[in-house]
């Protein structure tokens, strides 16, 4: 009986402890479930980047000695290796007589001026000295046109023998590093002058006048004012452009690239007249103003193209029409003065 009683006891207690525990143990449950969750979740990332960085060693390795902006590009040039030169270069030291220097005299007469004594002893002891540039054309006037095609070159030219070609021996031109740099300036620049006159020029013509007939178009179709206003502003703002290409088409035209000067002032308000018709009258107007800024090129304030909006915005947002001034090689001719004033 006190046996019947104790395991009646007992199983009793052990009901009420798996009644009473078994709200502990389920977070539990949950907890681990969780964590096991969350290991898997993370196995499974380092799993992938494994596999991702195994891919990109492998594509690194194959791809070695391709530059890494190419890599997920073709590109188009052939593999380059580099040869390194076992050559040494060696120049025995000599010394220059005075008297062997032939064409000083063809220095002398082009300067129009002796060298002084102290000059030669400097030229036989150190084989130069530095002086004075005597060229008359920077002494008069540095800002007047000149029909030089390279300042360098002609100063060469002018220093006795005539043309390269001609040349006696006595009157070679020592021609150093610095000049060859020179030569290799003017090479990229006479290039980037003709692709901008002869392949630049008539797609940027295109573009504007895309983009001109585009602005308008959308501009009559508009029916919300602030899209109107929009397209209106963008058709004065190309064809401020359209106006500055269209005088240099004749200079385009022609087999030489001469300047004609075909890019006055008023053939290129007559250009923006004749755009009058198809211009919105308040794009019109913006335009003009934008031009005459543009043209005369001397002061610092807001465009007018931006109206109001950048007080609205509270912007002050100034444009610099000096720089609108044609330098450099773009003041050769209408064409290249477009790149600048457009």
């Amino acid at each position: 009986m006190n046996d019947q009683v104790g395991l009646s006891s007992k199983l009793h207690l052990s009901k009420n402890q798996s009644f009473t525990q078994s709200p502990t143990l389920k977070p539990e449950l949950k907890s681990q479930q969780k964590n096991k969750k969350k290991i898997v979740f993370i196995s499974s990332i380092v799993i992938c980047l494994i596999v991702v960085l195994l891919l990109v060693k492998f594509f690194v390795n194959n791809n070695r000695y391709r530059p890494v902006s190419t890599l997920f590009f073709d590109d188009s040039f052939a593999d380059y290796k580099l040869e390194k030169s076992t050559y040494i270069p060696s120049i025995q030291p000599y010394n220059i007589e005075l008297s062997s220097l032939y064409n000083l005299s063809n220095f002398e007469k082009n300067n129009n001026k002796l060298f002084s004594q102290l000059q030669k002893d400097t030229l036989t002891n150190n084989n130069f000295f530095i002086t004075n540039n005597l060229d008359e054309f920077y002494n008069k006037n540095a800002e007047a046109e000149t029909i030089r095609n390279d300042d360098w070159t002609d100063l060469y030219s002018d220093i006795g023998g005539g043309s390269i070609f001609s040349r006696a021996p006595e009157n070679s031109v020592f021609i150093t590093s610095d000049f060859l740099l020179h030569v290799y300036h003017k090479l990229l620049e006479k290039e980037f002058e003709y692709i901008e006159q002869k392949e630049f020029y008539p797609r940027l013509s295109t573009i504007t006048d895309k983009l001109l007939e585009a602005s308008i178009s959308r501009q009559s179709a508009a029916l919300d004012d602030q899209n109107k206003q929009s397209f209106t502003r963008l058709a004065a703002f190309f064809a401020v452009p359209k106006t500055i290409l269209d005088t240099a088409h004749s200079e385009y035209s022609s087999d030489e690239l001469v300047d004609t000067q075909s890019d006055t002032n008023e053939a290129i308000f007559a250009n923006l007249d004749n755009l009058r018709e198809k211009l919105p009258d308040e794009a019109y107007q913006l335009a003009k103003q934008e031009l005459e800024l543009i043209l005369k090129a001397e002061d610092v304030q807001p465009s007018p193209l931006f109206g109001n909006l950048q007080d609205e915005v509270d912007l002050s947002i100034q444009t610099d029409y000096t720089q609108f001034n044609p330098r450099s090689h773009y003041n050769k001719n209408s064409i290249l003065r477009s790149y600048i004033q457009g």
